[in-house]
């Protein structure tokens, strides 16, 4: 091609505008390409983003029924345990009820207790006087059904004293009283122990009784043990001691 054409050409305005035109039209159809792909780009990353989103949102709202439904089970427990606690409440107050009936029934009886042991207590005074009195009458009738072999050892049963002595000097327990039968004699003192039966608990009260008048008078104490019935055993060990033994019966071992 010769340069005059081409010269025309570009000073030809109006073609090289439709040129211009043409590649013009060309870019702005690739940039509008270009756009639309990063907008369906754009889009496609939305779009997943939104399904991701809509994914966790199914997630969530599934905890939250999961959550509902465990509230609502313990809620269900909460209730449960209201009404057992209703029923424990009920029980206690119904054993409290119980336990006061109990306590007015205590009193009623302690109350009747106590009139019963005053009762007992009034009859024990009559019965220890009615005994006092009747051991008393026992022991002179047992003295009299041995009367000669007391004169044997010049012992008159009607001088004998029923009395009281105590232990002022503590030789057995300081200040304890002890009923005795006894009489004194300017030479001595005569204590005696007088049982239907005599076990060793008669040979210790005899013992007793000597270490105290010993402690409260200067004179020689004869003892006597003066039994309707002793075993053998309890006379020798009585006799071994120095207790003089008056007995109806002497029974073996």
């Amino acid at each position: 091609m010769s340069e005059e054409p081409a010269r025309k050409l570009l000073a030809d305005e109006e073609f090289i505008g439709k040129i211009v035109e043409k590649v013009y039209d060309k870019l702005r159809n690739d940039e509008l390409l270009r756009r639309a792909d990063e907008i369906l780009k754009t889009i496609r990353e939305s779009v997943g983003r939104i399904e991701r989103i809509e994914e966790e949102n199914k997630r969530i709202w599934q905890e939250i029924q999961s959550t509902k439904e465990e509230i609502k089970r313990i809620n269900e427990r909460i209730e449960r345990i209201e009404e057992e606690n209703k029923r424990i409440w009920q029980e206690i107050q119904s054993t409290k009820e119980e336990i006061k009936r109990i306590n007015e029934r205590i009193e009623r009886i302690e109350e009747e207790n106590t009139r019963i042991w005053k009762e007992i207590q009034r009859m024990n005074v009559s019965f220890s006087s009615f005994t006092s009195r009747a051991g008393h009458y026992i022991e002179r009738t047992i003295m009299e059904l041995y009367k000669e072999a007391l004169s044997l050892h010049g012992i008159d049963p009607s001088a004998v004293k029923h009395a009281t002595i105590v232990d002022e000097k503590g030789v057995v327990s300081k200040g304890r009283k002890y009923e005795v039968d006894f009489y004194e004699t300017d030479d001595a003192i005569y204590v005696f122990e007088v049982k239907n039966f005599a076990d060793e608990g008669a040979v210790e009260q005899l013992e007793i009784r000597e270490k105290v008048f010993r402690s409260l008078y200067q004179k020689p104490v004869r003892l006597f043990l003066i039994a309707n019935s002793i075993e053998r055993q309890v006379k020798e060990t009585a006799e071994s001691v120095g207790i003089t033994v008056i007995a109806g019966l002497v029974v073996e071992d």
